[in-house]
């Protein structure tokens, strides 16, 4: 019986699920440069982030259905091949899993559907080509991106971008505000691709070569440009704040991530073990936007005591995410 749920767990990937949390969340702060008020902390963000979940968790038991005879090959130790299911429980569980998240996401609003579904479209673009082509790596970083755009849309705030560059008539100005939102959802989408990239190596018998291991370094490194835009691009602008281009806590959301993410980059460790710490890293990539947004709070006067959130989630997502590790593999 514990071998069957360690099994399920695997499957899972559970000690991802705190990372994907911490996405959702990030991108409901990120309403507060649009509304400069914290979102409201109610059944909407449960069910937002009970809806990512339940379609990260449908994902995986999805891809573990549909690559079988590859697992059967190159992962034995997973749970069809070991006969612990049938193979049809994995695609009933996907199937479910998937639908509850459908209901979830429908019943906050018509925007986090048609977002929702997007994800679930990527997910199975992902899964039936990351076997076949290199650029299902892409595929797999919208898939993490489009929980950004969840969990914005998701505060209520779906039409509320549309509204801002519309309001704004200076062309400048709009594309900050446009870059504001995009920046973080394309730096997320570079960071899951370069763990994609890697994670391709697990199995492959072929050493990963010295210009792979660059590029998917810069990859994985880009956001702390993307995610720090916020500051940088509200300095260039003083209308939309008061501008900060250096300050302490900008270092001190940057720097955990760049330590972090170095380190497993630049050690001798096997493939394997560097996906596995660079995933623990995602909390760490929201952490550098979600410092950023707290200066940005503060600037608007903002000293609620919800700023804690934003100390306390990445940390507590991130070593979340090692400990699970340990009781399962997060690949």
């Amino acid at each position: 019986m514990l071998r069957k749920l360690q099994a399920l767990l695997a499957t899972a990937r559970i000690a991802n699920v705190p990372s994907v949390i911490c996405n959702v969340l990030t991108g409901m702060m990120l309403s507060i440069f649009f509304s400069r008020n914290f979102p409201a902390w109610n059944h909407n963000t449960l069910y937002a982030i009970t809806a990512g979940c339940c379609l990260y968790i449908a994902g995986n038991f999805l891809n573990d259905w549909y690559d079988v005879e590859w697992d059967r090959k190159n992962r034995p130790e997973r749970a069809i091949p070991q006969g612990l299911f049938p193979r049809s429980l994995y695609l009933f569980i996907a199937l479910t899993l998937a639908t509850t998240g459908l209901i979830l996401a429908a019943s906050l609003s018509k925007t986090v559907l048609v977002v929702y579904a997007g994800i679930a479209i990527l997910v199975s673009l992902y899964t039936f080509f990351h076997k076949k082509h290199p650029f299902a790596i892409w595929i797999m970083g919208g898939c993490r991106g489009g929980l950004y755009v969840l969990g914005f849309a998701a505060m209520n705030a779906g039409w509320l971008l549309p509204k801002t560059i519309w309001a704004v008539d200076d062309l400048f100005i709009k594309t900050i505000v446009f870059a504001l939102f995009l920046l973080p959802v394309l730096g997320m989408i570079s960071y899951i691709a370069g763990i994609s990239l890697l994670a391709r190596y697990e199995t492959m018998k072929d050493m990963l070569s010295g210009q792979t291991m660059v590029f998917a370094s810069l990859l994985l490194l880009l956001p702390a440009m993307t995610h720090s835009c916020v500051l940088v691009l509200t300095s260039i602008e003083p209308s939309i704040s008061s501008g900060y281009l250096v300050n302490p806590y900008t270092i001190a959301g940057i720097l955990p991530f760049l330590l972090w993410t170095s380190w497993t980059i630049f050690r001798k460790l096997t493939v394997t073990i560097k996906v596995q710490r660079l995933l623990a890293g995602i909390s760490l990539v929201d952490s550098v936007y979600l410092f950023c947004l707290m200066i940005l709070a503060m600037d608007f006067g903002n000293e609620r005591n919800d700023l804690l959130i934003v100390f306390l989630m990445p940390v507590i997502t991130f070593f979340a995410a090692l400990v699970l590790q340990k009781i399962a593999p997060a690949t």
